[in-house]
């Protein structure tokens, strides 16, 4: 490769996040990459859970797999994508058959290259990767995206496959946004990768690790409290215990009662008050309200419909941010005053949110949605946004 062809592959790479090189590992290697990962899986006990069809950690069960990582012909053209030597992390294989689970659409929030290389032939019948070009750019935007929850973006305009036959090889960036469909004709499709994502903390601070903590346990509420325990709703046991018991409105009070203590008045007190007082290592209360919106409204960056759990979240949190714009709260024995919202960062702070929130939902609402109770929920919500923030335009 001259430099001029260096060039614009890295160009490539950075404005799309990936880049393909076709028949670039030779067919020899792609069989010795295929009996090694087979005899070191075959040894492996598969354990329950998802994503049981990959093997990390290839380099820790074949000194083979351990010299590719850190000394595959791959490696000098990593570094020329990455502006810096590539630091190896692990190995993995990937197999793939009809009952094999799906990985959605995610991107994983590191830095550094990947390298995904083809076995066998690989197209949207059979499960290839698809990307979203460009999307490493827009990080926020796909944020909210899990392997292992189902999001629609087959109509994105920046979707492209990566149909690839043996011996050709993918360099992405583990934050674009990237998936593979199901086997859907059940063909032989496996699939090798090296991750070059180093330790991902190691330059971290303790004030970026108090920082981070912080993150990491909003991010687990998204996922845990946000996303509706569907898994709950077993009908024989539903109807044991009546229509009120286990019901959709018993689960969704639980989501509002959590969301409705994260908007507290005094919580965003403390965090404005932390932020001002001691600023290394706070958690801005831009950032924490960024990252409620994000968690509630995850659902505006795909197409497909919004379940009734996430549409009586997203009404509680429009009346939420409705109180902390009109109403101010009361003091009492066992929290003290209250804090004075009229004079403080929340309300500006909440206006933006809902301005914000406001052009998603319009640009939501200007792409195809087939399902009424969605598009009719999203007018609405942009109604009450109309109205919050323009009381005298009722």
């Amino acid at each position: 490769m001259d430099q001029s062809q260096a060039a614009n592959l890295k160009a490539a790479f950075d404005r799309d996040g990936f880049v393909i090189l076709r028949d670039f590992v030779p067919s020899a290697q792609l069989h010795e990459i295929c009996r090694r990962a087979e005899a070191a899986t075959g040894k492996q006990t598969r354990t329950a859970g998802p994503f049981t069809n990959v093997t990390k950690g290839l380099e820790k069960l074949d000194d083979y797999f351990e010299e590719f990582l850190n000394n595959g012909a791959h490696v000098p053209i990593l570094e020329t994508l990455l502006g810096k030597k590539p630091e190896p992390t692990t190995a993995s294989f990937f197999t793939k058959n009809k009952h094999a689970e799906e990985v959605h659409p995610h991107s994983d929030a590191m830095q550094g290259g990947v390298i995904w290389v083809a076995l066998d032939a690989t197209d949207k019948d059979n499960g290839c990767l698809h990307f979203l070009k460009g999307s490493h750019l827009r990080e926020s935007e796909f944020a909210h995206l899990k392997a292992h929850k189902a999001t629609d973006l087959s109509d994105h305009p920046d979707i492209v496959e990566a149909a690839m036959n043996p011996g050709d090889i993918v360099f992405f960036q583990p934050n674009t946004v990237h998936w593979s469909g199901p086997n859907n004709i059940g063909s032989e499709r496996r699939g090798f990768n090296c991750f070059y994502v180093g330790n991902p903390w190691k330059h971290l601070s303790k004030a970026d690790w108090a920082n981070l903590k912080q993150k990491r346990a909003m991010a687990w509420l998204t996922r845990e409290v946000f996303d509706a325990p569907v898994w709950l709703n077993v009908p024989d046991i539903l109807e044991r215990i009546g229509p009120t018991g286990g019901s959709f409105a018993n689960v969704s009070r639980r989501q509002i009662s959590i969301l409705n203590r994260l908007l507290d008045p005094r919580r965003m007190a403390t965090l404005s008050e932390l932020e001002a007082t001691q600023p290394s290592g706070s958690y801005p209360l831009v950032e924490f309200l960024d990252d409620v919106r994000s968690g509630v409204w995850q659902d505006l960056s795909a197409v497909s419909a919004i379940d009734g759990y996430r549409r009586a979240l997203q009404r509680a949190y429009l009346e939420r941010m409705e109180y902390l714009m009109t109403e101010e709260p009361a003091g009492n024995p066992f929290q003290g005053a209250a804090p004075d919202v009229s004079n403080s960062d929340v309300r500006p702070l909440v206006r933006a949110q809902l301005t914000d929130l406001r052009a998603d939902v319009v640009r939501r609402t200007g792409r195809q949605i087939v399902h009424r109770v969605t598009e009719a929920h999203l007018d609405d919500v942009i109604v009450r946004i109309d109205a919050i923030l323009d009381p005298g335009s009722e």
